[in-house]
Parts: C-alpha cells; sequence; structure tokens
C-alpha cells in the first residue's frame, strides 16, 4: 500500500520579515519534514521556493519575501508532491551512497572483537578491542615530574607516563634523543583538576576595588558541595581620591596650555601660571631668543649675525679675536681691546747711553694715555738708578733717560740699563 505524505506543513510558529530571505521558527521541526524546493508563503498566498533547509528553526528562501512581516505567527509550507519528494530523497541517498566513506567501510574485512574507526576522509581500519580498552601504552608509570628523572638515560622512544605534572594533570613523555634528560613536550591526557561539582546554587561573595585601569576579576571560591562562591574585583574609577588619580579643572583652561600641581597631594592640577607659561606662548623663530619682559610676560629679541658670529665662537680666544681684539703676548708686547684702547709692555731692554728710544710692538693710532719706565738693577751699591721718559707723546716709541743717583746728591750717566715700561693709549 502506497504511503501518502501530508501536502502541507504548519507545526509551530514563524517569524519573517518583509523583503527578507531567513525563516526562523518556533517549536519546529524541519530537517525531516521539509525539503529543498518545498513552498513557504501559501497561507499569505506568497508562496516563495525554500532554497535550503540550515535547521530545525531556520530556513532560507530563494528570493526575498513579498509578504507582510510576522513575528512567531501561523504558517504554512506547501511540500513537494509524493513523486518530487521520493526523487529528492533519492537524490541524497545517493550523494550519501557515493561517499568515499561508505566505499572504505565496505572494503573492511570484519574481525572478531574489533570496530571501524576512520583514518581520514574516505579512509577506515579495524581497532581492536584491546586497544580501546587498554588506554595509552607507555613504559613505565610515576607519580611527579621530579620521578621521570630516574630514567632520563634511557633509549629514544622509551616513555614515561606521570600521573601529576604539577597542575594537577596527567601527561606522556618520551625521550627524543640519547642525550640525557631530552623528553618530548608533554601529551596531556586529562586537563587539571577542577574545584568539585555539581552546584546547585551559585552565590555573589565579597566585592573588592581595584585600582584604575586594571582589569575586573572573578574569584570562584567553594563554599560547600553543592554551593559555588564568585568573589568580584572591580576597577575604581579616577575620581581624583586614589593613588595615581589626577583630575583637571571642569573649565576656563585654554589649548595647549601647560599645567601645574594644585595642592601637595598630585591628584589635582590647574593651569600653570607665571613666567614658564608665558615663554610656552611665544612663537618661535629662527635667529631669535626669548627673554622675560615681566613677572609673567615674555618677549623674543632678534640674534644680529654679529651675536650670531660670538655665540657660534668654540673658545675665549676665538670671541676675542671675533670682537676685534688684537695681542702679541711676548716681551715686548701688546693687546689691542675692542674699544680701541691698547696696552703695550717691554722688559729686559738693554741699551747703551743714558738716552735712548724703545720701539713698541705697534703704533697708537691717536694719542698716548699714560708711559711709565723703571729700572730693574741698582748700579752700584751707593747709588740709585732712575728712569725718566721723554717725549711722553710719541705714538711709536718710549724714549727713556737713565741716570744714577749717589749717595749726597750726585747725579751721573750710567753707561747702560735695564728697563720695564708700559704704555696705555688710543
Amino acid at each position: 500500500m502506497a504511503v501518502t505524505l501530508p501536502s502541507v506543513y504548519q507545526d509551530g510558529t514563524a517569524t519573517v520579515a518583509s523583503g527578507g530571505t531567513v525563516v526562523t521558527g518556533q517549536s519546529t521541526l524541519w530537517i525531516n519534514a521539509v525539503l529543498p524546493g518545498d513552498f513557504f508563503g501559501v497561507h499569505t498566498g506568497d508562496p516563495i521556493r525554500i532554497l535550503s533547509v540550515d535547521s530545525n528553526t531556520q530556513l532560507t528562501l530563494a528570493n526575498p519575501y513579498p509578504g507582510a512581516s510576522q513575528t512567531e505567527a501561523h504558517y504554512e509550507i506547501m511540500l513537494q508532491s509524493d513523486n518530487g519528494r521520493m526523487q529528492e530523497t533519492s537524490r541524497q541517498l545517493l550523494e550519501t551512497l557515493s561517499s568515499g566513506n561508505n566505499y572504505a567501510f565496505s572494503q573492511l574485512s570484519g574481525l572478531s572483537d574489533t570496530l571501524p574507526m576512520f583514518t581520514g576522509p574516505g579512509a577506515m581500519t579495524l581497532v581492536t578491542k584491546a586497544e580501546l580498552v587498554s588506554g595509552v601504552r607507555y613504559d613505565v608509570q610515576v607519580d611527579t615530574l621530579a620521578d621521570r628523572a630516574t630514567y632520563d638515560g634511557e633509549a629514544i622512544g622509551f616513555t614515561v607516563l606521570v600521573s601529576d605534572v604539577g597542575d594537577g594533570r596527567s601527561a606522556i613523555y618520551s625521550k627524543a634523543s640519547l642525550a640525557a634528560g631530552d623528553w618530548t613536550d608533554p601529551a596531556y591526557l586529562t586537563g587539571p583538576v577542577g574545584p568539585a561539582g555539581p552546584y546547585t546554587e551559585i552565590t555573589v561573595g565579597t566585592t573588592s576595588t581595584l585600582p584604575a585601569g586594571s582589569n575586573a576579576t572573578v574569584t570562584p571560591v567553594v563554599v560547600d558541595p553543592d554551593t559555588l562562591q564568585l568573589n568580584f574585583g572591580i576597577p575604581k574609577g579616577a575620581d581624583g581620591t586614589g593613588t595615581g588619580d589626577v583630575v583637571g579643572p571642569n573649565g576656563g583652561v585654554t589649548d595647549n596650555r601647560l599645567v601645574s600641581f594644585n595642592g601637595t597631594t598630585g591628584k589635582l592640577i590647574k593651569t600653570a601660571t607665571g613666567a614658564v607659561p608665558a615663554m610656552h606662548t611665544l612663537t618661535t623663530s629662527a635667529n631669535t631668543f626669548p627673554y622675560f619682559t615681566g613677572a609673567t610676560t615674555a618677549a623674543l629679541a632678534d640674534l644680529t649675525p654679529f651675536a650670531r658670529t660670538i655665540l657660534d665662537d668654540a673658545t675665549g680666544a676665538a670671541m676675542y679675536a671675533t670682537l676685534g681684539a688684537t695681542q702679541q703676548l711676548t716681551s715686548p708686547g701688546y693687546t689691542k681691546l675692542p674699544n680701541g684702547i691698547i696696552i703695550q709692555w717691554g722688559r729686559n731692554y738693554n741699551a747703551t747711553g743714558s738716552d735712548f728710544a724703545i720701539p713698541m710692538p705697534i703704533a697708537f693710532t691717536t694719542s698716548v694715555l699714560v708711559k711709565l719706565a723703571v729700572a730693574e738693577i741698582a748700579y752700584t751699591p751707593t747709588a740709585t738708578r732712575v728712569v725718566t721718559i721723554d717725549n711722553a707723546g710719541t705714538l711709536n716709541d718710549i724714549t727713556v733717560r737713565n741716570r744714577d743717583v749717589v749717595n749726597g746728591g750726585s747725579v751721573s750717566s750710567p753707561g747702560d740699563a735695564t728697563v720695564a715700561w708700559i704704555a696705555i693709549g688710543i
């Protein structure tokens, strides 16, 4: 006797948006009852072909739904004819049979106490019952990871099952080489030990405040075999009362202005005032330097090429030359200052005769300010040698006259003289 399938399916309710292609079911079992090619929407007179049956509670339509939107409302799906559904069912069966999995299974020769096992897509093998019930294979079992050291010198492939590697997990280690202690990475057999359970009650425990910016925490605490307590850690907000909190003024600030501490706690800031902010507001430009014009004001001044040259000098001597000064640091010698004053000097000038001119290293340009000469050595133990200067205004030499003043008042001219002298002019 032929079996007649129902012509519509309408169990549960459906939700669909106008213009949408996804239909969501409530209390529906579409996987075994609906096929692609069936029509959704016959209850509104807008049947749309079903493209795919995604799950017991979801359909995808081949075209946008033209009817009005509905939410968990009555619906009808018009099923294909029995012949069409049988053809679709046959097609699905043929697709299933055409996969390599069925062929792989057909190639197995069943043996006593064996089970088929996939080794890859379209590939199977037989596993003995002994392999399944015996668990993993290993050479020796120890309690802790430290106990494994007893077998550090074993051959390649020697395996040790460690019951507890330190965190409650079990793992197998194999010797990777003949080198002592060269073990492979652990192959874990179990996960870490978890808390006791199952729990029938979860309670909220303590709530602590964590530093601002840290991550929130949840710490489970086993109260008893039936109760798990959750302790929460909530990060603190930056309100200016905690360590490291900084709170600034609500208004009255200017963009890019400097800040300073407001008080001694380090938790409040304010807009900085005074000399430093004044400098901060300056718009700098090339070849300028800042300077203060008042207690809270500042300005920029230009650097002249001459000033920049002085600042570039690496030594005092270089700067001295930049200022226009010259010098000859010998005896006789001189130095010419930037303001034009020339200082000249000399010593140990030996001359014959009572009157002689001592040439100066350079000539004064305009006038002589002062000339001075002294005798360094007395002529006789009973006489005092003195030096006088003639022609004090001469610009290019210093003319001296030597005299020996003998005790008692007589004056005589020495045959030679040693004179130290200095002259200043412009």
